[in-house]
C-alpha cells in the first residue's frame, strides 16, 4: 500500500492501461476527508462498503 500526505486542493494522479484517473483531497478535517474522484464513465468508482454489498448480491443471485 502506498500511504501519501497531501494537502487541500492537492491531486494524485494514478494512469492504468491508458486510462487516467484523478483523487483531489477538496477538504481534510480531523477524523474525515473530502475527495473528488475524475474518472472516464468506463471505470466504476465505488466506495468498499458497496463493493462488499455488490458481492453479497450477486452471490444470492448465484445461489437462487
Amino acid at each position: 500500500m502506498l500511504v501519501l500526505t497531501r494537502r487541500e486542493g492537492r491531486r494524485i494522479v494514478m494512469t492504468h492501461q491508458g486510462v487516467t484517473m484523478t483523487i483531489e483531497v477538496l477538504e481534510a478535517r480531523r477524523g474525515s476527508s473530502r475527495l473528488g474522484i475524475s474518472a472516464p464513465v468506463t471505470v466504476e468508482v465505488l466506495r468498499e462498503e458497496l463493493v462488499d454489498d455488490a458481492a453479497a448480491v450477486a452471490a444470492r443471485e448465484e445461489q437462487s
